[in-house]
């Protein structure tokens, strides 16, 4: 009975381990379903602009430029044509493609945007060519290290798995990389803008700041009075005569 005992515990472990996994992969994606909408409501809030703005500022390292990151937005958004140019050796570098599939709202265009930086960032590239973006978005190779290290590496590509009709689980399952990462950027990344408004806002308003004390306003300067002109001086009456 014992051995039946010990031999059921790694089964039962295991089988924990498999129903677990599902579990949290759900609450995962049930969040970032939360995030995503979070953001796209704030673009209608706000306006696209001021999203694309942050956006831009959020990923201009990873996409090299925020001229980059802006195009990178906007062509993930209506699917467009999307260049990218990038300088490699000295040499500035172009490169144009059109995402696999478009992305309905702004949060699903920062998910997959952050999804693909994680790939890119656990094959060792943090700051990648406008050649490795392609690849990391729409599928394809990426060289990964230099010299008789140098590799090469086929990536699925993100938006390319996000149009075969995978969920956000599902893609960053498979690229091996953390949803749970994303939601807290995506959850940041709403503050940021939320945060940004309100300074604006305030700034519009027109509200002094409290460290600044305004100054007295100088008391207007009391008229100059007119000197009153002097009474003329009285001419003596002649002494009457004496009557004798």
């Amino acid at each position: 009975m014992k051995t039946l005992h010990l031999l059921r515990v790694p089964a039962l472990l295991a089988l924990g381990a498999f129903a677990l996994a599902p579990v949290v992969r759900a609450d995962a994606d049930d969040a970032i379903k939360e995030e995503s909408a979070t953001f796209d409501t704030d673009a209608s809030a706000h306006g696209g602009a001021v999203v694309t703005d942050a956006m831009a500022d959020d990923f201009a390292t990873f996409a090299g430029s925020e001229d980059n990151a802006r195009a990178l937005v906007t062509g993930l958004r209506t699917g467009d044509e999307v260049t990218l140019t990038s300088t490699v050796n000295g040499q500035v570098m172009t490169t144009t493609f059109t995402p696999a599939t478009s992305l309905k709202g702004y949060g699903n265009v920062f998910i997959s945007l952050a999804l693909a930086q994680q790939e890119l960032a656990a094959q060792g590239i943090t700051n990648p060519t406008a050649a490795d973006l392609q690849a990391a978005l729409n599928g394809g190779s990426i060289i990964v290290g230099t010299g008789v290290n140098a590799k090469t590496v086929q990536l699925n590509g993100v938006l390319a798995l996000r149009a075969s009709g995978e969920g956000w689980g599902q893609i960053a399952h498979q690229l091996d990389v953390k949803l749970g990462r994303v939601v807290g950027d995506l959850h940041e990344a709403n503050e940021h803008i939320e945060r940004n408004e309100r300074i604006d806002r305030d700034h519009d308003i027109g509200k002094p700041d409290r460290d600044v004390i305004p100054d007295k306003v100088d008391r207007p300067d009391r008229p100059i009075q007119i000197d009153r002109p002097e009474r003329p001086l009285q001419v003596d009456r002649p002494e009457l005569p004496l009557h004798h």
